[in-house]
């Protein structure tokens, strides 16, 4: 006897932040189906496999791909369409903008450029509805890829319940900075180098960079040749000390990178620090606007401005100005609690869910 549930989930990364957004507080029955992270061909067979442990194990007509997946997606895409299967994939990002536009990992026009191209084109193709991130990855995946706009809805990012307000654990004089995420082009982690060699004179400000990734090495010889001891680098914090890392410091830094996709996307680590009520400096972009004020909730640098000096001011003002630290740690948390909640989303993604399938 199969076993019924709402939803199968099949796909790497599974314990990945979104994917506990999405379901940690869902009503629907699901089961998780785990591609292990082998080489090509193995994976490919206990893709297969896992396939078929699905048509033969549980009774469901729903199958959701989570995001990171496109890599893993051409089979299971093909055999659930053959046996009738409706399928949401979550196209957190596209692989090819991603790896080619942004990191640019693979040349335009070469066999892994091309192969991201189509892993991503399947996904949002074969799938019956495509999540998106924000309306501005709608509006380039409907663009580039040509897709059509009734398959994408957009269920925003947001935060893991761990994540929310504590008590600030500051201690002494020092006015602390905090960056966190991957080393990548994305984050322009260069230009919060440069405003730590702007402020060294402020010997009470201190920066903190934790993670890991492309640019690190680069970022280290940067600070290195500005000669700086007012910033910290940490490879590694374990994820769910994170929110105690954002309470011990004053402000928290977002993305600051000069690629389109800067533009389209709202990373993780705003909607964490919005939802720990800390005030955010981050690149003025389309996304971000689309979501926060600047100046009421959160602090926004624009592209055109000297980028390094444009958050050394903003880190001084926010310094300077604990009224103004406070309005918009208060404005920030009321922003999430109301339409971006982890509740919210969760229900979002279960009403896409029951809808496909009635």
């Amino acid at each position: 006897m199969r076993e019924k549930i709402d939803f199968a989930m099949i796909g790497w990364q599974l314990n990945y932040s979104r994917n506990r957004v999405l379901l940690n507080h869902t009503q629907l029955k699901f089961r998780a189906f785990e591609i292990p992270d082998i080489g090509v061909l193995k994976r490919n067979l206990q893709v297969i496999r896992l396939i078929f442990n699905v048509l033969f194990t549980v009774n469901t007509n729903m199958i959701f791909i989570p995001a990171f997946n496109q890599v893993n997606s051409p089979f299971i895409l093909i055999l659930f369409r053959l046996f009738g299967k409706k399928i949401v994939t979550d196209m957190l990002i596209s692989d090819y903008d991603t790896l080619v536009n942004d990191r640019k990992l693979a040349k335009k026009g070469s066999l892994r450029a091309i192969r991201f191209y189509l892993n991503d084109w399947l996904c949002l193709k074969l799938s019956h509805v495509v999540i998106c991130d924000t309306e501005h990855h709608k509006i380039f995946f409907k663009q580039f890829f040509r897709v059509a706009p009734k398959k994408l809805v957009v269920i925003p990012v947001g935060a893991e319940d761990i994540f929310k307000p504590l008590s600030s654990t500051v201690q002494g004089d020092t006015f602390n900075i905090l960056f966190y995420g991957g080393f990548s082009p994305l984050h322009g982690i260069e230009h919060i180098i440069e405003a730590a060699n702007l402020l060294k004179q402020h010997r009470d400000i201190r920066f903190t960079l934790i993670g890991s990734g492309q640019t690190r090495d680069d970022m280290i010889k940067l600070a290195f040749a500005y000669n700086l001891d007012n910033i910290a680098f940490v490879s590694h914090k374990a994820y769910e000390t994170l929110p105690d890392e954002i309470a011990a410091a004053d402000v928290g830094l977002g993305i600051f990178g000069a690629s389109e996709k800067v533009k389209r996307v709202i990373p993780n680590k705003v909607y964490q620090l919005a939802a720990c009520g800390k005030p955010i400096i981050t690149l003025r972009t389309p996304a971000i606007e689309s979501m926060f004020e600047n100046g009421k909730n959160i602090m926004l640098v624009d592209e055109e401005e000297n980028l390094s000096q444009k958050i050394a001011d903003h880190i001084l003002r926010l310094k300077e100005n604990q009224h103004l630290r406070e309005s918009m740690a208060r404005a920030v948390v009321e922003l999430i609690e109301n339409g971006h909640n982890h509740y919210d989303i969760s229900t979002c993604f279960e009403k896409i869910l029951v809808d496909i399938s009635a």
